[in-house]
């Protein structure tokens, strides 16, 4: 019997990452965790990845700088002191020297007041005067105080130690520029806070390298006026409201500042925040960018002009980090999902229209896919779990979701469950007598819902489940979990296990279509609370249903009579689409009906019909 819901994907690296540091199972960060320690515990080969485009070039050039070909101003120089930080943790010092000529570049373009030179941008503006040379000088300092202090961390600070003594002069300069400029930094960032935290990363780390408390202090100051930025979920907040790609900046820099800086206060603001922005992250991978206030199509111009699009790089930093600094699994998940995001493109799967065999959480799986031919970008996806017993093939001849799918450009997708000790196919929701089983459905499902939706470019938004009986009862259990990646479910012959439908809280808004046949001598209508069946204990219909309804805060409740003495119970709100609808059949067993009181249109065709409503 599953026990408990413990993240999707990427739990046993975690597990490992986390112990590579000693860090044990716990609540909260660990006192004095240092970066390098953290950074050597990410996965093999992902910091290499994040931080791949870094490099300087022949020039000494990074980031946009880079990107035109000339020097434009010092902030985009902070690349090549991340690629330092990459090298320096892989221990690759030739790598790290090449990296270095970043650094040595920007500062040979630092002036005699402590600033830095600026050209034009692309976008017409300049960083040459004003808050604007304060700004581009602290995007630069902010990594490079890090990458000194890393340095030094490591076992290889004496490499570095003649070059860094010979930037101290120019470093002081540039602190003391900044640290004059200060009053512009408020008035000019507090709409945008992960800026904020970006200026106090810059006095913090660099106030460390030099010993300077005045620096130090100036850094908790900016760090007090970040922390007033979130509205009442702790998210930090952009230019009014929320933004999945800027959030991650506020956590990235505010994070890494933290193990440099100890602030208790710090620590306790991100749990919150890195829990919305794992929320975010859809099951493909791909953050969501709806009702984002900067990024997305048509928002804010970029440094190039062009529309400010999710960094996605930046997202899986941060969730890697706080992840491994805060030990959260769920986190750590999201991470991996954001990173499998980025890589689409070389971990496709070749997936056909047809049998598909396939390993899903470690284990081999069959997965029966429909792949229309005319498919568009975007498509919804439906997941059709069979019976326990069943299998894929049969619950796609009984339900002929086929046709229905396919005139619609839909793939559908009908996995198989796992054979149990006795040979029999079932997916794992806590029977009875599956309680030693140990499959992880919901762990192997959201693999599988990912996999296809990156690989075949479909909707992660528009992921809907149906299912007969065991199917049914899969259905009701992805929609329980806390970060659930189905959007709308239609159990068919389903019902919820006491052991996980008792005391339902649902964590998200997920819409309801339920059929249940009265006579049902399987899936009983008033449910099993003593286990005579042997099932195990489960809920009534009318209980099941109730959970939902009162779990999702519905009212304006309704019952209709239909033709075959059907009854359709609904229960939504005025607020949103949300809703519980409940056809209650009074004959017909245990199986899937042909209709729902209208017989023109079959059973299959009002449950797509139902999710098309949803998207």
């Amino acid at each position: 019997m599953i026990s408990g819901w413990i993240g999707r994907g990427g739990l046993a690296w975690a597990v490992g990452w986390l112990l590579v540091v000693g860090i044990h199972a716990a609540d909260g960060p660990v006192a004095g965790l240092r970066e390098y320690d953290v950074l050597r515990s990410f996965p093999p080969g992902r910091l290499a990845v994040l931080t791949g485009n870094d490099l300087p070039d022949a020039q000494g050039l990074t980031g946009g700088n880079r990107s035109v070909g000339k020097w434009i101003e010092a902030g985009a120089q902070r690349g090549s002191c991340r690629a330092v930080i990459a090298a320096v943790v892989a221990g690759d010092l030739e790598r790290a020297d090449q990296a270095w000529r970043g650094i040595e570049t920007a500062f040979a373009h630092q002036r005699e007041d402590g600033g830095f030179e600026a050209a034009v941008r692309p976008t017409g503006s300049s960083a040459a005067e004003g808050g604007a040379a304060v700004e581009t000088a602290y995007f630069f300092l902010q990594e490079y105080g890090r990458a000194v202090l890393l340095i030094r961390q490591s076992p290889h600070e004496a490499h570095f130690r003649e070059r860094i003594a010979a930037l101290e002069p120019k470093l002081r300069r540039a602190c003391a520029f900044i640290a004059a400029g200060e009053s512009t930094i408020l008035p000019k960032s507090r709409k945008a806070v992960n800026r904020v935290f970006i200026a106090a990363k810059a006095f913090g780390t660099c106030g460390k390298v030099l010993g300077d408390e005045s620096l130090v202090e100036t850094s908790r100051r900016l760090v007090k006026e970040a922390l007033l930025q979130r509205d009442a979920d702790g998210v930090f907040l952009e230019h009014g409201g929320r933004d999945s790609s800027y959030n991650a900046v506020s956590i990235l820099f505010g994070e890494v500042l933290g193990l440099h800086v100890p602030m208790p206060e710090l620590d306790a603001a991100f749990p919150a925040a890195a829990r919305w922005q794992a929320s975010r992250v859809l099951v493909s991978g791909e953050v969501d960018n709806r009702g984002n206030t900067r990024t997305g199509v048509g928002k804010e111009p970029g440094y190039d002009g062009r529309p400010k699009s999710i960094n996605h790089g930046e997202v899986t930093m941060a969730l890697t980090l706080h992840g491994i600094i805060h030990r959260d699994p769920m986190v750590m998940a999201a991470s991996d999902r954001a990173f499998a995001w980025m890589q689409r493109e070389s971990n496709r799967t070749a997936w056909v229209d047809g049998t598909n065999d396939v390993v899903l959480d470690g284990r081999n799986r069959r997965v029966v896919i429909d792949l229309p031919p005319d498919r568009k970008p975007r498509a919804p996806l439906l997941f059709v779990f069979h019976g326990f017993t069943d299998s894929a093939a049969g619950i796609r001849a009984t339900t002929e979701f086929t046709s229905v799918a396919r005139q619609r450009g839909w793939v559908v997708a009908y996995p198989e469950g796992s054979r149990d000790a006795k040979g029999r196919t079932f997916f794992q929701v806590g029977y009875d007598f599956h309680r030693d089983e140990t499959v992880n459905d919901v762990r192997a499902l959201g693999e599988l819902a990912g996999r296809l939706t990156r690989d075949l470019d479909l909707d992660a938004r528009a992921i809907f489940a149906t299912g007969f009986s065991n199917g049914g009862d899969l259905c009701y259990y992805l929609a329980a979990q806390p970060d659930p990646f189905v959007v709308a479910v239609a159990p068919v012959a389903g019902t919820m296990m006491s052991t996980w439908g008792s005391g339902l809280r649902p964590a998200a808004r997920i819409p309801i279509l339920a059929v249940n046949m009265v006579d049902d001598k399987t899936t009983l209508w008033l449910g099993d609370p003593l286990n005579r069946d042997g099932w195990g204990a489960y809920l009534s219909v009318p209980d099941v249903r109730r959970a939902w309804v009162e779990g999702l805060g519905l009212e304006r409740n309704d019952v209709k009579e239909l033709p075959g003495g059907l009854r359709r119970h609904r229960a939504g709100t005025a607020k949103d689409a949300c809703e519980v609808r409940l056809y209650e059949v009074p004959v017909g067993g245990h199986r899937w009906p042909a209709n729902l009181g209208d017989p023109g249109k079959s059973t299959t065709t009002e449950i797509v019909e139902f999710f098309e409503g949803k998207r």
